[in-house]
């Protein structure tokens, strides 16, 4: 917290189990949490895993809601990667209908809490259906369903071609757009 607060960091992520609550890891979440916030920090609780796509009732039940009713979070960020899953190679179509239904279900289940997601640069070149069933990509529907997103766009350049600025510029895009703000990860 107090290397955040010397370097100007305004929001930071804490990876939180399932079932926090009941989680070992409770004790230093807590401590964490209300250090930041105290310090003026926004905190938000980060989790994901690509079977997340398929499970969304028990993401929302034995992750959403624990985190939730901690009451140590100001928001709520996802990297939930569906890409990782087999059926991405073999039924893309099914595999991201089923990811927006899973933010869907979180944004539904978030009450006053923000929800973010972590994207890769190129979700712009992945089709998906808006939810009239029309023609559109995936990182636009992910932000309509979002407060904002994180664009892992990681290069070592933020200029030049390759560069950071260079392959995130889609989503740069899409965010001005929608008007949601998009983050972008850099190499370090």
């Amino acid at each position: 917290v107090d290397l955040a607060v010397s370097s100007g960091v305004g929001q930071l992520f804490i990876a939180v189990p399932p079932n926090l609550g009941t989680s070992s890891q409770l004790p230093d979440i807590t401590t964490l949490s209300q250090r930041a916030r105290a310090a003026g920090i926004r905190v938000y609780a980060l989790g994901g895993d690509p079977t997340w796509v398929d499970n969304p009732g028990w993401v929302v039940t034995y992750w959403l809601k624990p985190a939730k009713s901690s009451g140590l979070f100001t928001g709520i960020h996802t990297d939930v990667e569906p890409y990782s899953l087999p059926a991405w190679t073999t039924d893309q179509s099914t595999v991201v209908s089923n990811y927006l239904s899973l933010l869907d279900k979180l944004k539904a289940n978030a009450a006053s809490h923000p929800i973010e997601s972590d994207i890769p640069f190129w979700f712009g070149t992945v089709a998906a259906k808006t939810s009239t069933g029309g023609a559109s990509t995936l990182d636009r529907e992910i932000m309509k369903r979002t407060a904002g997103v994180t664009v892992m766009a990681y290069r070592n350049t933020a200029t030049g071609p390759d560069g950071t600025l260079d392959i995130a510029s889609t989503a740069l895009a899409a965010g001005a757009s929608l008007g949601k703000p998009v983050r972008l990860c850099q190499e370090t």
